[in-house]
């Protein structure tokens, strides 16, 4: 580790020379004094901070009963962490996302049958507002248990969507997905069961992801019998299945593959990662990009560059970049040492790796690293988040990891990686789906608790200020328990300086705790002049009060023309009002006139009629009512800024009381939803097989049923004709899709091939070849093989010189009917191919 140590010294100089931000590069673990924490799901705030959600235990406890929120400072330092005790074993899965108005909603699964999933809202100190667990409480019932990832994400109405995996009495999984409306309300739980026309296959999740049209995309895996399959499925907003897809790498030895990660792209496609091996357990990353449906542009290999020392490779997660690469995560296990670490590529749309790091390198006492999340970051890099098991001989012990990478990839404390991305074959079909609807939700109690036991070193430094012409003399103590190096922008290397000049001062400090692990704090010595007295009105709190804040700035103490000393004043008349300001620089002086008091805001009312078709409830919403006495709408007895109505038919009418302001009014004319219907079919796969699949897309619509008799959203067809389905509602009027599917005209039919040939040397009928006419000008016979009825090759020739004319090995082919096989291209650079009987007569 010398060389990594070594090379990470070059970067904190040329890091402080350039100036960066402090939190653009950490690694960290967060150890606690007397719990394991199990790191789960990251996310960047929008101060730039970050909020970990992790289980936690005792140290002598065998079973997670907690999960911990932990907010974090751009830097990585604790701002606060709270313990949610759920008093119940917990699974090894939890995810986490931001709402509106800096609320926070987590997940987690009980390692438990029944009402097992547990979805929490907190506000922005972590402080539970409610949370509901949803399952299925009735004995007997199909599902007894969730289990999988499990991916909370917020969709577009401000409400939540939750997918995991749904294992059924006969030990069959499914996917599941359980969406939350923005007050809580349970609005549906779908099941999906995947088949290509026969049985069901057992699937897993690993990932779920918003895309543009409000929809969502998933990846996990598919097994098939003894294989497994990475797993794509596409969805609506409503949850209907738009296409799913299973890939498998093109290798002999193949039989088992995962995407763990997916994402939409800027050109409206995907890319999803994992890895895939065989049956000795051998593991390969892959990334692979597909378009807007499913299908397979490109595909890499990720592995080790210098063999036979073949590790395995799992990547964990990925983050898309708007020019079209990836930046991928995971972590590598050494064939021979079995060293377990994290690493990040990048990886750009022609298979280069632009970039390619290691972390967190250290086998004393022996260490396994989970990744388990990569999220971006507001400055163009990435956060990794996850934890590191130690096993220090009489157990193992579980430690919130944090990995803050810039977007060069690079973090404190970097190493050298060797692997290659090589292109890669994709074997795919597309999967048919049955679904069923399910769960109920309750409530439940849960409590957040202060947790203070992280044991982490913190590094402050203490700005400092001066007037203009006193002597500067400051001391900033940069002292971290642990610490075993200094390095300062001023080139000083040790604890403290001294400093004389105003500027920025910066402070890299190493600590060796087991790992390469550093802290970075900058500080600021300033010069200031005598003070800038300002006064600020603040009018936003007058309607209910009939007063306007007054805040003067600019120093340290304050003096009102009306005698009060405080900061802020409440005044009530119109007016000119002036403050005296006063800080150790002297003194200085402000003014400001009130000539008229608010009046009532402008209000607006907004009508959500997208579940109306399937609930029969539409949802009303104020807009502007914020800080209103009072909001009450006609002609319905309601209160508050947001209500639900049955009746679309009335023009509903909201007033808002503004106390000292007034009254305002706004209404709204709601207009039924329409359903909506379309058919997609692969035209080229029924061209060339006489079959296709029909996929059904629709909402607003709780079912369907196709003239062929069958309800499913995916139906296979074979022949040419009219197919249609009924989308139904049991609040709006039903809507219907038509699609007729015509005979297909192929480029090749004008080509002849004939049925027999008679080589008896009579110059007529000596060779079999196909005739192509003049018409046809522009195709050539790639390759021709004739093969007996017992599946012998008798023949094989690339060109139209050489045709069979009826011999085989120098001996003359029995009389008898032969198979052909014809490879045909046009100009256009289509392809076909052409197979039939050919009988030989003599």
């Amino acid at each position: 580790m010398k060389m990594m140590k070594t090379f990470a010294t070059m970067l904190f100089l040329g890091w402080m020379l350039t100036g960066a931000q402090a939190q653009e590069q950490f690694e960290r673990l967060y150890r606690s004094s007397n719990q394991d924490l199990l790191g789960l799901d990251i996310v960047q705030t929008p101060d730039q901070g970050y909020l970990l959600l992790s289980l936690t235990k005792s140290a002598d406890s065998l079973e997670y009963k907690q999960a911990n929120l932990t907010k974090f400072e751009p830097k990585g330092d604790v701002q606060w962490s709270k313990n949610y005790d759920f008093k119940a074993p917990l699974a090894e899965s939890g995810s986490i996302a931001l709402l509106d108005g800096d609320s926070i909603a987590f997940s987690i699964l009980f390692a438990k049958e029944g009402m097992n999933k547990a979805i929490t809202i907190a506000d922005a100190n972590g402080e539970v507002v409610r949370t509901n667990v949803v399952g299925q409480p009735e004995v007997g019932s199909p599902f007894t248990l969730d289990i999988g990832a499990g991916t909370l994400l917020k969709t577009h109405d401000n409400g939540l969507a939750l997918f995991d995996v749904a294992l059924k009495t006969d030990f069959s999984e499914n996917l599941l997905m359980t969406r939350l409306g923005p007050d809580g309300n349970l609005l549906w739980t779908r099941v999906y069961e995947s088949h290509l026309g026969g049985n069901g296959f057992a699937q897993q999740l690993f990932d779920a992801q918003m895309t543009p049209d409000t929809g969502f995309i998933l990846s996990g895996l598919v097994r098939d019998g003894q294989n497994a399959y990475g797993l794509m499925t596409k969805l609506d907003s409503m949850g209907t299945v738009v296409w799913g897809r299973r890939y498998l790498p093109d290798g002999g030895l193949v039989n088992n593959a995962t995407l763990r990660s997916v994402a939409p792209t800027p050109d409206s496609g995907f890319v999803a990662a994992g890895s895939f091996g065989n049956s000795a357990q051998v593991s390969i990353g892959w990334v692979m990009k597909t378009d807007s449906i499913g299908r397979v542009v490109w595909a890499y290999a990720i592995n080790q560059s210098n063999l036979p020392l073949v590790p395995n490779v799992t990547i964990q997660d990925l983050v898309p970049q708007s020019d079209g690469s990836v930046v991928v995560s995971g972590v590598q296990i050494e064939a021979l040492t079995f060293e377990s670490v994290g690493f990040a590529l990048k990886l750009n749309p022609d298979g280069q790796i632009e970039w390619q790091y290691r972390y967190y390198e250290n086998q004393n006492p022996p260490t396994s690293i989970h990744l388990n999340d990569l999220e971006p970051t507001q400055d163009g890099g990435a956060i990794a988040a996850g934890f590191v098991r130690e096993d220090n001989g009489t157990g193992k012990t579980d430690i919130p990891y944090l990995l803050k990478m810039d977007k060069n990839g690079e973090t404190s404390c970097q190493d050298s990686l060797f692997l290659q991305a090589d292109s890669l074959g994709i074997l795919t079909d597309s999967l048919f789906f049955n679904t069923d609807l399910r769960d109920t939700i309750q409530d439940f109690d849960l409590e957040a608790k202060p947790y203070n036991d992280y044991s982490v070193p913190v590094l402050a430094l203490t700005p400092a200020s001066f007037c203009e012409g006193d002597p500067i003399l400051h001391v900033f103590d940069a002292t971290v328990p642990g610490a075993v190096s200094y390095e300062w922008n001023t080139g000083d290397t040790t604890a403290m300086i001294t400093a004389t000049e105003e500027g920025m001062y910066t402070v890299i400090v190493r600590v060796e705790e087991d790992i390469c692990y550093t802290l970075c704090d900058t500080s600021v010595i300033s010069v200031i002049g005598p003070p800038m007295a300002s006064i600020v009105p603040d009018p936003s709190g007058y309607c209910a009060t009939g007063q306007i804040v007054l805040n003067a700035q600019g120093g340290a103490q304050f003096e009102w023309s009306t005698g009060e000393t405080a900061p802020a004043i409440l005044v009530d008349e119109l007016g000119t009002y002036s403050v005296t300001v006063t800080d150790q620089c002297g003194t200085s002086v402000a003014s400001v006139a009130i000539d008229q008091f608010p009046t009532a805001p402008q209000i607006s009312v907004s009508g959500d009629v997208s579940d109306y078709c399937l609930t029969g409830t539409a949802v009303l919403t104020a807009q502007g009512v914020q800080g209103a006495a009072a909001v009450t709408w006609a002609p319905v007895n309601e209160t508050g800024p947001v209500i639900p109505v049955t009746d679309l038919a009335p023009l509903y009418t909201v007033t808002a009381d503004f106390g000292f302001c007034g009254t305002v009014t706004a209404d709204i004319q709601l207009t039924e939803p329409v359903v909506l219907a379309s058919i997609a079919v692969e035209q080229d796969s029924f061209c060339t097989t006489g079959a296709a699949t029909l996929t059904a897309i629709y909402s607003n619509a709780n079912s369907i049923e196709w003239n062929t008799g069958e309800a499913t959203d995916m139906i296979s067809v074979s022949g040419p004709g009219t197919y249609s389905f009924i989308a139904k509602s049991p609040f709006c009027d039903d809507a219907t899709a038509e699609i007729t599917l015509e005979p297909c005209i192929s480029p090749f039919d004008c080509v002849q091939i004939p049925n027999a040939f008679t080589p008896d040397n009579d110059n007529l009928n000596e060779n079999f070849w196909p005739v192509i006419p003049e018409e046809c000008a522009d195709i050539e016979v790639v390759e021709m093989t004739v093969y007996s009825r017992w599946g012998e090759k008798v023949f094989e020739s690339r060109s139209p010189n050489n045709r069979w004319d009826g011999n085989f090995k120098g001996e003359p082919a029995a009389s008898d009917v032969y198979v052909y096989i014809v490879k045909l291209v046009n100009g256009a650079g289509e392809q076909a191919t052409r197979k039939g009987e050919v009988t030989l007569l003599r």
